[in-house]
């Protein structure tokens, strides 16, 4: 073996004891519930490819078939794609996932192209990512190479930061009623949404609380301060914690006291959706859900709908692979 070889080879040893060091490090963090910043919440993945001759009009010039979890960015950051002979106008490649664009990238009289894509996208195994030409193909455009920059996020737990807040006011990851009649007129959602995977909201009810009544847990989107949109929740209701699906309560759910400082969580573990209920240090299973989560359910954001006037709740949290929502 070579000088060459040999430090090569230490070298490639050396980073991946490295790379290993770091992630062990982060996932002793989320063990220990200790929130870690995410930007380097994250490894990385690229997606790089090159292509000989002028693209044909309309043609694909890349299919990548994907076999782990990543996302994209906002604008593909990272991401860079170049050619050897630049356009004579403007070319714009769709970028497409599962037949959907998703992104474009473009080369305006130039051999340097500009990404451009509205909010982060993820991907999951068994998704396509497709690129096409444009059509018609422009004049002089030949001989691409990009790469597409991706991150491979890591689970994290976090305080809840709240947007969009109705008829109500946060401290921290507190949120309270603070306006309003006895009405579903109040809410708010979490800033970060669940991308995929085990997951979970959860939230403490202080004594205050008790015997008021609003709704608390895991929706897709947030079109309102209604019942109707939070997917997966808990529903305290005079003393009483109930199980809230879609507006509804399930068949055959429980209905038990709530006590000061009970916390309530809505957990995912695989294509399951599992109520908890955490007092004095025991963690209680309350129910299970009958709905079967596919990709369609992500992502999913903290979200409340709130009735009586001074409801409340504290300590809120979410956790799982986060991207601003």
């Amino acid at each position: 073996m070579s000088e060459t070889e040999r430090l090569a080879l230490s070298y490639f040893a050396d980073n991946e004891q490295f790379v290993a060091r770091k992630l062990n490090e982060q996932l002793a963090k989320i063990d220990a519930g200790v929130a870690i910043a995410p930007e380097v919440n994250a490894l990385m993945h690229e997606v790089s490819r090159e292509t000989s001759g002028a693209p044909g009009a309309g043609a694909t010039i890349m299919r990548y078939l994907v076999t782990r979890h990543f996302y994209f960015l906002v604008n593909l950051s990272g991401s860079l794609a170049k050619a050897v002979t630049g356009s004579t106008g403007t070319a714009t490649f769709s970028l497409r996932k599962n037949g959907t664009q998703f992104a474009t990238m473009v080369f305006t009289s130039s051999n340097t192209a500009v990404f451009t894509m509205a909010s982060p996208t993820s991907f999951v195994p068994g998704d396509e990512i497709t690129i096409v030409a444009p059509n018609p193909a422009d004049a002089t455009l030949a001989s691409l190479y990009f790469s597409l920059h991706a991150r491979l996020p890591l689970r994290v737990t976090e305080s809840v930061v709240w947007t969009s807040l109705v008829n109500a006011s946060a401290y921290g990851s507190t949120l309270t009623k603070t306006s309003g009649a006895s009405a579903f007129d109040a809410g708010a959602a979490s800033t970060r949404a669940i991308q995929y995977g085990d997951s979970s909201a959860k939230f403490v009810i202080p004594s205050g609380s008790i015997a008021l009544h609003g709704v608390f847990g895991l929706s897709k989107g947030n079109p309102g301060i209604t019942p109707a949109e939070i997917d997966f929740g808990f529903a305290p209701f005079s003393g009483n914690i109930n199980i809230n699906e879609s507006g509804a309560t399930p068949g055959g759910s429980p209905s038990s006291a709530i006590q000061a400082n009970d916390e309530y969580e809505v957990a995912v573990e695989g294509t399951q959706v599992k109520y908890y209920r955490t007092r004095a240090g025991v963690r209680t299973l309350l129910w299970t859900s009958t709905v079967t989560l596919t990709s369609s359910n992500y992502p999913l954001l903290f979200d409340t709908a709130m009735y009586s006037p001074g409801i409340q709740i504290q300590s809120a949290v979410i956790s799982g692979v986060l991207a601003e929502a």
